[in-house]
């Protein structure tokens, strides 16, 4: 089959929940990968960055290159998926935090105990 034939939607990097959303695209990704027969990992991570979309490769293009290389055990495939797991989870960590702070409420309390 061609790969040129696979329809396959850019990811939304502007809404919710990204990173479970990231999650779940790359494992459409790998599903897909696996449907027809993409193996070599510099290919993997070629389909991926022009499969996901314009934003995604804005932020890859933000890490830096010894990030992205191969290493020992991990293909630049694995680093890639790695590194942006790594950038969307940051981000709902941090969505997370200011929720958790908007949420805190000042305890009640009295000048005598400031005093004492």
């Amino acid at each position: 089959m061609d790969v040129q034939s696979i329809h396959f939607k850019e990811f939304d990097c502007k809404g919710n929940d990204k990173a479970v959303r990231w999650v779940k695209y790359v494992k459409r990704f790998e599903n897909v990968c696996v449907a027809y027969n993409i193996t070599d990992a510099v290919r993997k991570k070629a389909l991926l960055l022009s499969f996901a979309g314009d934003d995604v490769n804005d932020i890859v293009d933000t890490f830096s290159d010894t990030s992205l290389a191969a290493a020992e055990n991990k293909t630049v495939y694995d680093k890639l998926k790695e590194a942006l797991e790594v950038h969307f989870n940051a981000t709902q960590n941090s969505e997370y935090q200011e929720f958790t702070f908007r949420k805190l409420k000042q305890a009640n309390s009295t000048n005598d105990q400031f005093y004492n």
